[in-house]
This record gives C-alpha cells, structure tokens and sequence, in this order.
C-alpha cells in the first residue's frame, strides 16, 4: 500500500486533490481509494455548533483515532489518498491552546504530539497546500473562515513538518488541474511504472 497524504489549511484545497488524484489511479487500473477527513464527521456528530470554534483537546485525541481507523479500513488499496492526516490533531491542539500548568492538558498534548511522530512513518508521501490568497471566507460554524487563522494553521503544519524534519513537498498551482500534475510528477519518480501507465493513458 502506498499512503498519500494531502495537508493543510481548511478550505486550501485538500479534498479536491485527493478526489482527483483517487479518480487518476484508479482509472489507470489501481486499486485507490480516498480517506476522507474524520475532523469534519466527528464534529458534525459529537460537537455542538457553538464548541467548535474551541474545541476540547480530548476531542483532539478522538479525531486522531477516527482518522486512524479510516486509513486503517483501507490498507487493502494500492494507494490510498488521504485530505487529512494522524499528526494534524496535534498540530490542532497547539492552535487552539492548552494550559501549560494543567497537568492533564499537558499530558494529553504530549500523548498526540508522541503519536503524530509514530504515525508520520505511516505516509509514504506528504503534498503541503499552501492557502489561497483569494479564499472567501464560508458561512459554516465547523469551518476556520479568517484569512489570519487560516495562515497560522498553514504556518504550524509547516513549523511542524519542517521542525520533525519530515519529508514532504509544497504543492504549487493554483488549479486543481495543475496541483494534480505537481503531484503524480512527483509520484512517478519514485512508484515504479505510473510513469508508463500515465503516458499510456495520455496517448489515449
């Protein structure tokens, strides 16, 4: 199995590319499948609409666990493309805060941060979306809306990734058409025959 991960900031672009990118695969005759964000469906069913701009750093730790589960239901794939990923709810955490001097926020911070340098080895791949400039915010109470919040969070995925010293790569483009291209160039250096399969189904 190989793991895609596609990170980033809310709203940035992640579920577009990974719908793209499983359609790609599979069409090109892989066994693909996407694992969509657990964030998103936890919040829906446990968190009232009024929490979710604070959430709780347990509800952190039952994000993770969600998230792990669903890329886990679909290790029988060739790829699977993930618009998520195990380590963010750590990175969620330091985002919305955590008091240094509880001892139980401390513990709990620590355990996800412990977690989401487990679960990196887990990605054989990892494209970071940087925000679009031109986002407009979106009239949803689970949604990040503010250009401000939206950069911080892109700014910690990065700190985070560049500070763990994991491998991963700034995707560019501003299209879904050109993200995708950034990505499966980068996928054919190192999976061996996508290359051929793309020019295969180029040639039509």
């Amino acid at each position: 199995m190989t793991k895609i991960a596609v990170v980033g900031a809310p709203s940035s672009g992640k579920t577009v590319l990974a719908r793209r990118l499983t359609n790609t695969l599979s069409l090109l005759g892989y066994g693909a499948d996407s694992a969509i964000e657990y964030a998103r469906t936890y919040l829906f069913r446990y968190v009232k609409p009024a929490a979710r701009q604070s959430q709780d750093l347990l509800d952190q730790v039952m994000i993770y666990l969600g998230q792990r589960r669903r890329e886990e239901d679909l290790r029988h794939c060739d790829f699977v493309v993930c618009d998520s990923a195990t380590f963010l709810p750590y990175v969620f955490a330091c985002f919305w805060g955590f008091d240094l001097k509880d001892p139980r926020d401390v513990m709990v911070v620590h355990k996800l941060f412990k977690w989401s340098l487990e679960e990196i080895a887990t990605y054989d791949f990892i494209f970071h979306i940087p925000p679009r400039l031109d986002y407009k915010p979106k009239a949803k109470a689970w949604k990040v809306s503010t250009k401000d919040e939206r950069a911080d969070i892109a700014r910690r995925i990065e700190d985070y990734l560049l500070n763990a010293r994991v491998p991963h790569h700034d995707v560019t483009g501003d299209t879904p058409e050109t993200r995708e291209k950034f990505v499966l160039d980068v996928l054919a250096k190192k999976v061996d025959g996508l290359r051929d399969r793309l020019a295969k189904h180029a040639r039509g």
